[in-house]
């Protein structure tokens, strides 16, 4: 990862540093998911940051599946047991705690108040979560905006190409990216005609195929413009 603590040159006087990424926003079907990766800190942190580096954390879409899956691992937890509403203590070493929050919005929130408003809730939702209000920090996001509802008192930055460029965004995007995709594992349990287990819900051929010859299930983005409606 090219620079990947780039925001650790920043801290000052600062209590934690964050990560914020979401994923799910292209999709035809399912939820937008966005994660948080939240290190309190009181000693210097780059030993602890150059600890994770190890692990080759980066953007998740660089990454396959099993890799994916064996950075989550390393933190004692398992994709397909990931849960929203909760905050997983990834790590806890002497003058450094590693947490993680998960949230999503439903297709039907997306429907509600359009793709972009739901990917910037989910993430402020995640962020605050994790948020201890008595600490100050700096939080990056990957892309260019800020969610509403993240407090003006923080340092927050919206970094293009975050994921690549921080190992707590990178990290917020791994653990995102494997809680969606077991969770259109499930729908294609329950929709098995639109291969939602390999597509995760994007508009591939065999999906769009799948929506001219069965229309859309209760699943899918009705304010979305999808081939077959």
């Amino acid at each position: 990862m090219v620079n990947s603590w780039e925001l650790d040159l920043k801290i000052k006087d600062e209590s934690f540093i964050a990560g914020l990424d979401e994923v799910g926003r292209g999709p035809f079907a399912g939820p937008v998911v966005a994660a948080c990766s939240y290190l309190e800190f009181n000693k210097p942190l780059k030993p602890f940051l150059k600890k994770i580096a190890k692990l080759g954390i980066t953007d998740s879409k660089k990454l396959s599946s099993k890799k994916r899956e064996e950075i989550i691992n390393y933190f004692g937890t398992k994709g397909c047991e990931l849960k929203i509403n909760s905050v997983y203590e990834l790590m806890a070493e002497d003058g450094f705690k590693l947490k993680l929050a998960i949230k999503k919005l439903s297709h039907k929130e997306i429907d509600k108040i359009n793709i972009l408003q739901a990917s910037m809730k989910a993430m402020s939702q995640a962020f605050n979560q994790c948020w201890n209000k008595d600490h100050m920090g700096i939080l990056g996001i990957d892309g260019n905006k800020i969610p509403r509802g993240i407090n003006k008192r923080l340092k927050s930055e919206a970094l293009i190409k975050g994921d690549s460029r921080s190992l707590l965004i990178g990290l917020a995007s791994i653990f995102a990216k494997e809680y969606r995709d077991h969770l259109m594992k499930k729908f294609d349990r329950k929709y098995p005609q639109y291969g939602f287990k390999s597509n995760a819900g994007y508009g591939t051929k065999f999906h769009r195929d799948a929506i001219k010859k069965y229309g859309l299930c209760p699943i899918h983005r009705k304010s979305f413009k999808i081939v077959g409606k």
